[in-house]
This record gives C-alpha cells, structure tokens and sequence, in this order.
C-alpha cells in the first residue's frame, strides 16, 4: 500500500490600506481593521488556514463654504465663478484628504461717479442706492449715507457703496475748495482764458519749484492731466483743451504740506 499524507496548511498576511479592503480569499470587503480568518479546503483535500491581520486608515474631508466679492483665492487658485472646487492631499496617515470649498462670488457694484450739480453739492451716479458712505479725506462722514452731500469744507471727498450682499467700490477722488491757503495767495493765482477753447494758462504766486503738484480732472472726477512735483519749474503753465470735450473741468494744485487749491475750467 502506497500511503500520502498531505499536510495541513496556514497563512499569514498583514495589509495598510486606506478606507476598506476586499480580501481575494473570500471575497469580503472589510472596513474596520481587524485580525480575519478563511479555512478552505486544498486540491489535496487537505485544509488552509489563511489569516488576514487587516489596519484600515481612514480618509478625511473637511467642507468650507465662503461668500466672497469678485474672487478668492484658496489653494494657490485664485477663483472668479461661484461653485464647488475640491483639493486633495494627503493626511497624517498616508490617506487621502479632500477639502471641498462651496463658493459663492458676488461682483463688487460698479464704480461710483461723482458729480458737482451745484456749487456745493456732489452727487453719485452708477451707486446701488441706499448704501452709500461719503468720506473727507479718507475718512467717513457720520451720517453721510444719502445720494448727495453738502460740502462745506474743502479737502478730497469720495464715496463708497455697498450691495445687498455687502460688496464695495469707492468712486475716485473729487477735490473741493482750498485749504490752508491764505487770501492774499489766491488773488496771485491766475486761470485763463476762462472758458477756453484751445489752451488754458495758470499763473501761481511764486515759482513752481518742489513744493507743487497740477492736474486737470474732468466733470466725472477722472484725472486727465498730471505734472509730477519735481517737473515744474515755472510759474506759468500752459495746458491743452483742444482735445478735450466740451463741458466742465477743474484744475488742481496740489502743494507737498497738503493744501489744495481748485478752480472750475469751462471748455467750450
């Protein structure tokens, strides 16, 4: 008699995985770590033992969600549309980690213009009403929220509106009045012809040499024309009209201490 004895077998195996596991042995996915067994049956009728010492890391994810005006920038991306962006990483346990931003981008309210209607009253165009702040010099006026402002101090005003989803523009800056410029210097500031048609020449009390700055603003506010400080070197300046639209203008000095003098142009 010729006698085989086959022998009993086992196996071991140890598995890092992310999430879950399907073991081939039995075909089950696992997604809690654990120590699992499979007993089967060989070709030699003899039986297997497999072993499965199973750790199940898990992945994580996180969700922000951020209301922005025009853009934002998250991840290095710097995002314009609203929307749901997702970034992957890897975290403290080799898995993934998926953050999800839920985006949401209003756009900022057109630019604010201001206008001078009268003497000394502005105004704003192109403001989503009722949210306006006038400012002096950079600075909020209390109680200035209305569409109009009445000036009566000189310095640099402009103002800012806000949407309904709290966006804002501020308009450019629109000069009013002298300040800090005595009577006797204002009677030496010469603007003329005034209206004009072609060129207009300024006069000022003394040599423009560092101590001055002159622009031309147009009846929106928008600079036109700028002689940078350290380029004047006369007291008289010509500017050029000719090329410009009909209407109202003003002209700006702009001294190095902070005083500003203005006077209205009118092209014809």
């Amino acid at each position: 008699m010729n006698l085989t004895i086959n022998n009993s077998t086992a196996t071991s195996t140890s598995i890092t995985v992310c999430d879950s596991y399907t073991w081939l042995a039995n075909s089950t996915t696992y997604t809690t770590s654990g120590t699992y067994t499979n007993i089967s049956i060989t070709t030699a009728g003899c039986t297997l033992t497999e072993t499965l010492v199973l750790t199940i890391n898990n992945s994580s994810s996180s969700s922000t969600y951020i209301t922005a005006c025009d853009s934002y920038s998250w991840n290095l991306v710097t995002y314009t549309n609203s929307g749901v962006y997702t970034y992957t990483t890897t975290n403290a346990n080799g898995c993934d980690s998926i953050a999800t931003l839920n985006l949401v981008i209003n756009g900022s309210p057109v630019t604010p213009i201001i206008t001078q209607p009268f003497a000394t009253t502005l105004a704003v165009s192109n403001g989503p009403f009722p949210f306006y702040q006038w400012k002096r010099n950079s600075i909020a006026i209390a109680g200035a929220t209305s569409s109009t402002l009445n000036v009566f101090q000189a310095g640099m005003y402009s103002v800012e509106v806000t949407s309904d989803e709290g966006c804002r523009s501020e308009s450019a800056g629109f000069p009013i009045g002298v300040t800090g410029i005595s009577e006797e210097a204002l009677k030496e500031f010469k603007l003329y012809p005034n209206p004009t048609r072609e060129v207009v020449f300024l006069q000022t009390p003394q040599r423009l040499g560092t101590d001055y700055a002159v622009e031309l603003y147009d009846s929106q506010g928008k600079r036109l024309w700028h002689v940078d400080i350290e380029k004047l070197h006369t007291n008289e300046l010509m500017i050029k009209m000719a090329n410009n639209a009909n209407g109202f203008y003003q002209i700006i000095i702009r001294y190095a201490n902070g005083d500003v003098w203005n006077q209205k142009l009118i092209k014809q």
